[in-house]
C-alpha cells in the first residue's frame, strides 16, 4: 500500500563559522526535536532526528507535513544571524512513517531533499529558507505514474509552481523591518492584534501598521495557499476517506503548535521582544 509522505532536511547558515553558536545551537536542536515531536503527537506521525553538526531530517506523514512544520521552524528561531534553511519533498513509499528507522532509511525521496536543500546551501547570498524538489524522473512509484510524460510535465510544473510562491514569500520577508518580522511571526501565533500589543507593549495602531507594512497577512495568505495546493495533490491521488482528512489535520497540526508556542511565548521570543 502507498502512503504520503513529505520530508524536510534543514541546515543552519554560517553556525560553523562560530564555536560557541555551535555549542548552542547542538542545545538548541535537541530542543527543536522535542518540540516538534510534541507538535505531531495524536495528530501525525513523524519521524525526526539531530544528525551531524546542524542537520535535522524529518519523515512526515502527508504531502503538506514537513512544509508546515519547517515554516512554523523558521518563525521561532531563535538565532537571527544563524537562520534555518530548508530542503523538501513529497511522494509516495510502500512503508507507514512509524515503521521507518530514520538512521538508516536509504530512499530517492530522500535524496530528493537533499539535493534541494543542497541547491539552497551553495547560495551565499540573498539565500532563501525553502525549496522543493520532486522525484520527477524516477521510475519507481514516489508519484503517480512517473513513466508518463504527461505526469512528467505536471510535477514539473507543480515543482516549479511551488517554488515560485516560494521566491515570492522570499521577497516579502527581505521588505520587512526587525519589528515588522516579529509582529508578523506573532500575528501567525495568536492570530489576533490586541494580544501581540499586550505582548509587546505597544498601541493596537501600531500593530496593525506593521502587520500592513510588513505584509503579515499576505506570508500567512502564500503559507495558506502552498498547503492547500499540496493537500490538493494528495486528495487527488488517494481517494480514501483517511487521506481526504488531510486538511483537517494540517489545522490540527497547527492548533497543536499555536497552542504549545502560546505556552512558551517568553522562552521562544525572548530574546526578539522590542
Amino acid at each position: 500500500m502507498e502512503n504520503p509522505i513529505s520530508i524536510f532536511i534543514m541546515d543552519v547558515t554560517g553556525s560553523s563559522t562560530d564555536g560557541k553558536v555551535g555549542q548552542e545551537l547542538e542545545s538548541y536542536l535537541k530542543e527543536i526535536v522535542y518540540m516538534v515531536r510534541s507538535w505531531s503527537e495524536e495528530v501525525v506521525n513523524i519521524k525526526i532526528s539531530h544528525r551531524q553538526g546542524d542537520e535535522l531530517i524529518l519523515i512526515s506523514e502527508n504531502y503538506s507535513t514537513a512544509y508546515t512544520i519547517a515554516f512554523y521552524l523558521s518563525r521561532i528561531w531563535k538565532f537571527s544571524e544563524h537562520k534555518p534553511y530548508f530542503g523538501l519533498t513529497f511522494g509516495n513509499i510502500n512503508k507507514r512513517v512509524k515503521d521507518i528507522e530514520i538512521e538508516t532509511w536509504i530512499h530517492p525521496l530522500v535524496k530528493q531533499a537533499r539535493t534541494a536543500n543542497n541547491e539552497l546551501k551553495h547560495l551565499k547570498e540573498d539565500r532563501k529558507q525553502f525549496k522543493f524538489k520532486l522525484d520527477i524522473s524516477n521510475q519507481n512509484k514516489h508519484l503517480p505514474s512517473p513513466s508518463s510524460p504527461e505526469v512528467n510535465h505536471y510535477l514539473s510544473t507543480v515543482e516549479s509552481l511551488i517554488n515560485t510562491l516560494l521566491e515570492n514569500q522570499h521577497i516579502l520577508f527581505t521588505k520587512q523591518t526587525e519589528l515588522q518580522e516579529l509582529i508578523a511571526d506573532l500575528y501567525l501565533i495568536f492570530m489576533q492584534q490586541k494580544k501581540i500589543a499586550v505582548f509587546l507593549n505597544k498601541t493596537g495602531a501600531t500593530i496593525s501598521s506593521h502587520i500592513n507594512r510588513g505584509y503579515g497577512k499576505e506570508i500567512i495568505k502564500n503559507f495558506n495557499r502552498i498547503n492547500e495546493a499540496l493537500n490538493s495533490i494528495q486528495m487527488s491521488i488517494f481517494q480514501s476517506t483517511l487521506q481526504q482528512n488531510q486538511t483537517k489535520y494540517q489545522k490540527q497540526l497547527e492548533e497543536n503548535i499555536r497552542v504549545y508556542v502560546n505556552n512558551h511565548i517568553d522562552s521562544l521570543f525572548s530574546n526578539r521582544k522590542f
